[in-house]
Parts: C-alpha cells; structure tokens; sequence
C-alpha cells in the first residue's frame, strides 16, 4: 500500500498520530542579497543563499553537497559545486557563492546587450540549485532532490531590484 504526505511518497502507511506531530515541510532555499559586477568581458556576482529546514522534528543531511548554476537567456554562466551540510530542525544554512565568468569575444553581441540592459535595470538572471538531501526522523530515513529556482533582476548598480524564488522535491 502506498501513503502520500504533501509531495512524499511512502511505501507504508505511518500512524496517523506521526504525521499529525511530523506535519513536514519542504526546505526552503532563499537568496538574500546579490551583487553583480561587470568589468568588460567579466562578470562577477555574489550571492548570499539561504537553506531553511522548516520541520521542527526533521534532522536534513546533504552528504553530497549540492550544484548551483546562473543562466542568462539559456546562456549558462557559471557553475559551482556546493560543500556538504547538515541541518537540523528548523536550522538554517547561509552561504556566499561568487561566480565569475568571461564573455567569449565571439559572443560580443552577448556583452552588448547585457550592458544595453543593466542601463534600462532589466537585466535578469535565472540561478537554479538542486540538493540532495537525506530526512530523518526517529527510524523513519527518505531520500529526496530539492531544486531550487530564483529570478533575479538586476539594477545598472548590480544590485537586486527583485527577486522571487520557488522550490519543488523530487522523491
């Protein structure tokens, strides 16, 4: 028989008064500030990051770390790879990540048009994150994928004039 809690799927079914005391939550992974600077052919952006574990009784382990991409139109700026952590209940985990890359020059068309556009402050970035993470409560132990996606536009100063993020697990 299969159970399923808002977007968790069990192979049995818990006891009612667990999930009642449970009741989890998906972790959410929040950008607090950005800055981007644009240097020529570079570009340079740090952004500070939150992970929140909203459970109250849900102990959250990333053996792995996890990978944080920012696009540009499709355009894949930069990668970086993220340390391993734990979280505990209703801990969070703030993290400074600096991602830099350089324009190629057969791509000047590129470099136009991103200072064309952090001088009308519509320049937008696409960061998205994937975690995965390890739950555990008592003996119950799941394995699940937390991508997280943030919207950045950016003013001709570099910095964020909004920002929205959304979050979804994969079992």
């Amino acid at each position: 028989m299969e159970f399923t809690i808002p977007l968790l799927k069990l192979d049995f079914v818990p006891p009612p008064i667990a999930i009642m005391v449970v009741r989890p939550r998906i972790p959410e992974y929040t950008i607090q500030d950005a800055k981007l600077n644009v240097d020529g052919l570079n570009l340079n952006l740090m952004i500070s990051s939150t992970l929140e574990n909203r459970n109250k009784h849900i102990f959250l382990r990333s053996e792995n770390g996890g990978s944080a991409n920012v696009y540009y139109n499709h355009f894949l700026f930069s990668r970086q790879l993220l340390e391993p952590f734990n979280l505990a209940a209703q801990e969070k985990n703030i993290d400074t990540m600096s991602f830099f890359t350089t324009i190629p020059e057969n791509k000047l068309s590129l470099q136009h048009q991103i200072q064309k556009e952090m001088q009308n402050n519509t320049f937008k970035l696409k960061i998205e994150t994937n975690f995965k993470l390890k739950a555990r409560w008592a003996s119950l132990h799941y394995a699940f994928v937390l991508h997280g996606r943030c919207n950045l536009q950016m003013s001709s100063n570099g910095s964020p004039i909004k920002k929205r993020c959304s979050n979804m697990i994969r079992i």
